[in-house]
């Protein structure tokens, strides 16, 4: 067939030469010279196209196809026998699925679009699946009668591979999610829009799949953690971090959801000029975690409370023990040597000054040995009220420099424990000791508020005050605050220099 006769068919390629040398005068559709215009020219654009294209015509519906589809079937035995036969009997494997469709199109003239359509074809006696997306439209001719029909596609094999591989992978993804129960957000910093998945969201409180202002976000979070959070989020977008994002912290209760501790880890994504884009990350709820690591903390504190209250009861059963011997044992003594030194004194006929100045030291020795064993000894509280004993620690902190004043408020005696009038006693003392050496104060005083509970004490001084800051550690503020921990009390010391000091003790009961 001389290619200058008919120049739809002069083209180069494999195609248009077998085009070309096909014997069409045998088929039904006879020389290409009684061919139709629209075929002529429906067959110079197949030849002509990049893209992958086949053209069944007549009342056969014969095969032509262009090099574009030919690589298609090169893993087959279909090129180049298909060339110029019957649709049917070539493509007779999908015959059932694709007449239809051209049934649509040859009696209705209506075009068919079918997107990543799976068919089996036989691959060495084996089925291979292969998917196509394809279109058929109507081929008519002079009179508007459909006589053909021209096929676009492209196979979507590979592409229906890595989609169903990424969904996989996806599912994998979601899966070890779901299994970790992780939580997923990303924001993109342009638009400063939030997503979260919908366990994220649920703990948030937010509508699913809605993304959100990255600050209806971060209200969820619990007001003294908020900050924070954000200051993490403002670090991570410089890019000298590495945009590593990581961050503890407790969301809201809602109605419908309790109050979480969550771990936040994320990662911040940069353009060429260090600008932050987006950060992607995951959320971890740790509420469990965090529990049992508050119980460990609880425990541990039990059991130092514990150990505190036998080092107390250790001191006490030791200062006890001490003022019994001052008592029984030096006061005996420095009372024998008095009496001693008095027969001597009164025996002799001449004074003896020095003899007179030893008995008078004995007798300050005794009253102040005898002032140390009754502080030592705590009072016995079933026996003895707290304001008893809170009175008589006035009498021996009243002098003629200083006055001081109890008050009270609520009946402390009906609504403490043994354990607590011990202790409020004992800071009592342990503080007026503090005014007595240090503070040079003429006006102390002390208060006692009791109720169902909480008692509190108050002991306020018009000292020289000292500065907190740098005078918080003595022997005598740490037992005080021992003491108050063991009771899981609460201790505040106000002061500075020049004003005086205050003491502010709570015990809960």
């Amino acid at each position: 067939m001389p290619s200058g006769v008919f120049s739809f068919l002069d083209v180069s390629g494999e195609m248009p030469e077998m085009i070309r040398n096909f014997d069409w005068s045998e088929t039904s559709i006879g020389d290409p010279s009684k061919w139709p215009s629209v075929l002529k020219t429906s067959i110079g654009i197949m030849l002509r196209s990049g893209f992958p294209m086949f053209i069944a015509w007549g009342p056969e519906m014969l095969c032509f196809y262009n090099d574009a589809y030919r690589r298609s079937l090169e893993t087959s035995d279909k090129h180049p026998k298909i060339l110029g036969i019957p649709l049917r009997e070539a493509w007779a494997e999908i015959w059932g699925y694709i007449a239809p469709l051209l049934e649509e199109v040859m009696n209705n003239g209506k075009t068919v679009w079918q997107e990543d359509q799976v068919f089996a074809l036989p691959e060495d006696q084996e089925m291979e699946m292969v998917y196509w997306t394809f279109s058929y439209s109507p081929l008519a001719d002079e009179d508007g009668k459909t006589n053909g029909l021209l096929v676009t596609c492209i196979e979507s094999t590979e592409k229906v591979r890595a989609f169903k591989a990424l969904k996989e992978k996806h599912q994998q993804l979601t899966f070890a999610l779901d299994a970790a129960e992780l939580g997923t957000f990303d924001y993109n910093v342009g638009t400063n829009k939030f997503t979260a998945n919908d366990r994220l969201n649920k703990w948030f409180g937010l509508p699913d799949r809605i993304d959100v202002d990255l600050s209806v976000a971060l209200s969820s979070i619990i007001d003294q953690d908020r900050e924070r959070v954000e200051s993490e989020i403002q670090a991570a977008f410089d890019p000298a971090s590495g945009g590593v994002y990581q961050v503890q912290y407790a969301l809201k209760a809602t109605v419908d959801q309790p109050q979480r501790f969550v771990l936040a880890k994320g990662r911040v994504f940069f353009d060429n000029e260090q600008q932050a884009m987006r950060m992607s990350g995951t959320l971890q709820d740790i509420t469990a975690l965090k529990k049992l690591a508050l119980e460990k903390e609880e425990v541990k504190l039990r059991e130092q409370q514990t150990i505190a209250r036998a080092k107390l009861k250790a001191q006490e059963s030791e200062r006890n023990q001490l003022a019994s011997e001052l008592h029984d044992n030096i006061c005996q003594i420095l009372a024998a040597v008095k009496m001693q030194l008095s027969f001597f004194n009164n025996e002799s006929p001449t004074p003896f000054p020095i003899i007179q100045n030893c008995m008078r030291h004995i007798d300050e020795a005794l009253i102040e040995t005898r002032d140390i064993s009754h502080r030592m000894v705590m009072p016995r509280f079933a026996e003895v009220t707290l304001k008893s004993a809170l009175a008589n620690l006035a009498t021996i902190y009243n002098n003629e420099t200083r006055t001081l004043t109890i008050t009270h408020e609520g009946d402390p005696d009906l609504e403490l424990p043994v354990s607590h009038k011990e202790a409020l006693y004992r800071i009592s003392q342990e503080q007026l000791n503090n005014i007595d050496k240090y503070s040079g104060a003429d006006q102390v005083e002390v208060e006692v508020n009791a109720s169902e509970d909480l008692v509190e004490l108050i002991i306020q001084d018009n000292g020289v005050g000292f500065n907190t800051s740098t005078t918080n550690s003595g022997i005598g503020l740490t037992n005080i605050r021992n003491r108050a921990e063991v009771l899981d009390g609460f201790m505040e010391i106000m002061s500075a220099p020049g004003e005086g000091c205050c003491l502010l003790i709570q015990l809960p009961l």
